[in-house]
Order: structure tokens, then sequence, then C-alpha cells
């Protein structure tokens, strides 16, 4: 009796593992506030810029995700494994890999970005049976050139990270809210609301959608109040009118009591003698 033995050689695509360290203590920007499960952390790289802190509202329109590993709570970490079936762009073997976790793509969201030099796309497809595993790891990526926001092995936290305060250009805010030959000029008021387009922009409401005049009411305090969108290219003025026709910019007269990326205050000093009326302006920044 003859047997006959068949050796079939498996071929597949290399794997990925990404992940930070086993029950690691980990905080926000405050140095206090841990990591929840609101943090993701991708796997990806980045198509037509180079990421720093310069350019972070470029950073979500370049990004090019392999896969995301949610944050344990648990655990105290993050871990997963893809794998890279293509060397298509951008996942070429010359392009720079990186781990980016965040809580969210808006102004005051926590994000950490890592990426080693020398992380770059393996061959997808390196022939012979199925290779080891590559693994990123976050423990490995503590040199200066490795963290590019945020921080890793310092203070006491394996990660920790930063706050970010996204800006959005008035021109960035009209291409993405207007097309073709419709009216996203600054002095417009495309839906008739009576609020300009600039001022939509400044309060972060829909150009689109009818919601009336802005209104700042004033408390008994004599607090002026203004929710706006962060992240705006804009400066607000107070101005002052004794008969509601000519309005002029105040220099004094008041404090901001807060000021927040989504909430303003301005605290008017009391003048028994006159009578005033107050209205809140958006002008450009600058």
């Amino acid at each position: 009796m003859f047997l006959s033995l068949l050796c079939v050689r498996l071929e597949g695509a290399i794997t990925i593992e990404w992940a930070s360290d086993l029950n690691a203590v980990n905080r926000q920007s405050d140095g206090v506030t841990p990591l929840d499960d609101q943090f993701e952390f991708l796997l990806g790289t980045f198509e037509g810029i180079i990421p720093g802190a310069d350019n972070l509202e470029e950073w979500e329109g370049a990004f090019r995700s392999l896969g995301s590993a949610a944050y344990s709570v648990d655990t105290q970490r993050f871990s997963n494994a893809k794998s890279l079936t293509s060397n298509d762009p951008p996942f070429t073997t010359s392009a720079r890999a990186y781990i980016w976790g965040r809580n969210g793509t808006e102004s005051g969201s926590e994000w950490i970005l890592i990426g080693k030099p020398d992380w770059t796309w393996p061959v997808a497809n390196p022939g012979g049976p199925p290779p080891f595993p590559i693994r990123w790891l976050v423990a490995k990526a503590v040199d200066d050139d490795d963290v590019i926001l945020g921080s890793v092995e310092e203070g006491g936290f394996h990660m920790q990270t930063a706050s970010v305060e996204l800006v959005l250009s008035y021109d960035a805010w009209v291409a993405a809210n207007f097309e073709g030959e419709e009216d996203g000029s600054a002095s417009g008021d495309f839906d008739s609301d009576g609020r300009t387009n600039f001022l939509e922009y400044a309060l972060g409401s829909d150009p689109k959608v009818h919601d009336g005049p802005f209104v700042t009411p004033i408390s008994a305090d004599l607090g002026i109040e203004v929710t706006r969108a962060p992240g705006r290219q804009v400066e607000w003025v107070l101005q002052t009118s004794g008969d509601l026709t000519g309005f002029t910019d105040m220099t004094d007269g008041f404090e901001i009591t807060v000021d927040e990326p989504g909430r303003l205050v301005f605290k008017v000093a009391p003048d028994p003698a006159a009578r005033r009326f107050f209205r809140v302006k958006a002008v450009p920044a600058g």
C-alpha cells in the first residue's frame, strides 16, 4: 500500500496588530479624566498631507483607515488586528502608518496620534506561508518623532491625549454648505431668516433652515450670552444704542465673564442715568 501525501502551500495576506499596554494608566489632557469607551484607535495613513499640530483641521479629510480598535475601560487598553490585502494607494509600501486615538472630530475632542517613522505598510501578499503578524505597539513609540500629538510614557501615564481646537474657515464652511451658483456670500441670507450667512457660520446654525432672527436677551444682572460655534474665525463685538437707530462699538463699560469655545458672556456695567440698548455683532477675526 502506498500513501500519497499532498502538500499544499498556504499563502495569505499579512496581518497587522496594533495595541496599547494592558491595565495601563491613560488620561485625557487634564491629567485627571481617564479614557472612556468613547475612544477609538484607528490604524491608517494620511493622504496628501503630513499631519501636524498646525493642520489639525485637515486630518479628518485626509485620513484613510484600515481598521478601528475600541478602547476597553475594563482592561484599560485597545487591541485589534487587520489583514492588509493590497498595497493599492494609499497603503503603499512607502507610506507611513499611524495610530489615531480620538473621542470625536469636533473642537474640544481629545486626540492622540502616534506613528514611528519606520511604521510603513508592508508588502500585502509576500508569498509563501502566512507570515507572522506585524505588531505596532504604543509602548514602542516613545521617541520625539513617534508622537505627533499627545504623549506616550510621560508624567506617569502610558498615554495622554490632547484637547484639540479646530478652526473652520468661512470659505471651508461655504464649500461644505453651498453648491454651484448658490449664494454663499458673507452678507447674503440664503434662507431669508434675518441671519446673514456669516452669522450662520459664526453661530453654527444651518444656512438653509429658517431659524428666525438672532436674539441675545439680557439677564437681570445685565449679562448678555452668546451660544456660538467653536473653532470659527469670528470676533464678537458688543454694541450699544440709545434709540435703536444707530449702534456703536463698545470699548469699555463691560467685561467678559465667560469666554469658552461654545459660550461667550458680556456683563454690562449698570448706568441708571441713561437708557441703553445692546446688541452683539459677529465680524471676521483679524
